[in-house]
């Protein structure tokens, strides 16, 4: 046993170490002003992170605790300066994970940094919002998109708290409605994700999605209709505007709904057979 307690405690000391040595290689590369140094960087706080466990944190917690609060900070810092893709992708997968991890440890740790994650995510919102709404190019959104937001409002969905995703809803609705609007996003990429993370805020928001509906299926039926027929795009537009009709609930969605199958002289054949289609599968979803 008491070898086993030294083997721990070597563990731990070797692991605190090794964050108090990696720390300050990573963040200098952050703090780069090239952008390959900084990707790097990040990447290399990436790697750190995968190599945790929660035997190692809890062991470190005063050093691990020391390291995440550091590195969140320098990668916040970092985010808000930088524009290029591939450093954006870096920097948001890297603090995705980290949030991530702390949500799989639970306990103090998800605790500790709940609210800091909200605000991250709320940074990435608004930095997409912005975007969509100033005709950012498609690849920009895209690369917000799955450089951080699928994945922070995956995390907010799963967690059993929804007080920090409902706060955000309103900012993620405006962020991400305009990019399913196929006349004005043209690269199919950036409409599936924009897909993608709608369905999980969706799901991390729904007490709130209801008072939304009406707006929300109007921007969802218009890019499934506008969609090639056999896409995988349309496919997930479909099935999204069912997850948004399941959610919302038919007291502000049932109007749109019947205007479109009952009035159908005055809306085109695609659309009405798109929000058939809709309707049958989120009967199939609510099952």
């Amino acid at each position: 046993r008491k070898e086993e307690a030294d083997a721990t405690t070597l563990s731990s000391v070797a692991w605190g170490d090794v964050l108090d040595d990696a720390f300050p290689i990573c963040a200098s590369l952050v703090d780069s002003n090239r952008n390959e140094m900084i990707a790097l960087g990040a990447c290399g706080f990436l790697r750190v992170v995968d190599s945790l466990n929660s035997a190692t944190l809890n062991d470190c917690q005063e050093i691990g605790n020391k390291f995440v609060g550091n590195t969140l900070s320098v990668l916040d810092l970092a985010f808000k300066i930088s524009r290029e893709g591939p450093v954006v992708v870096a920097i948001g997968q890297t603090q995705s994970r980290i949030f991530a991890m702390l949500q799989e440890l639970g306990g103090n740790w998800e605790s500790r940094y709940r609210n800091r994650r909200r605000k991250v995510t709320r940074q990435w919102l608004t930095t997409l919002a912005r975007s969509s709404h100033q005709g950012a190019s498609d690849s920009r959104c895209w690369n917000l998109l799955v450089g951080g937001l699928i994945s922070l409002l995956l995390q907010h969905a799963k967690n059993d708290s929804k007080a920090d995703i409902m706060e955000l809803g309103r900012l993620g609705l405006s962020a991400l409605l305009p990019l399913t609007d196929a006349d004005i996003v043209m690269d199919q990429k950036t409409l599936v994700t924009s897909m993608t993370a709608m369905i999980n805020l969706l799901f991390g928001a729904y007490p709130i999605m209801p008072h939304h509906g009406g707006k929300i299926l109007c921007h969802l039926l218009s890019a499934a209709s506008l969609a090639v027929p056999t896409s995988s795009t349309r496919k997930l537009s479909i099935y999204t505007s069912a997850t948004a009709l399941v959610i919302c609930g038919p007291k502000f969605t049932k109007e749109i709904i019947d205007s479109i199958l009952n009035g159908q002289d005055s809306f085109q054949d695609i659309m009405v057979a798109t929000t058939s289609e809709v309707t049958k599968l989120a009967e199939k979803l609510r099952e």
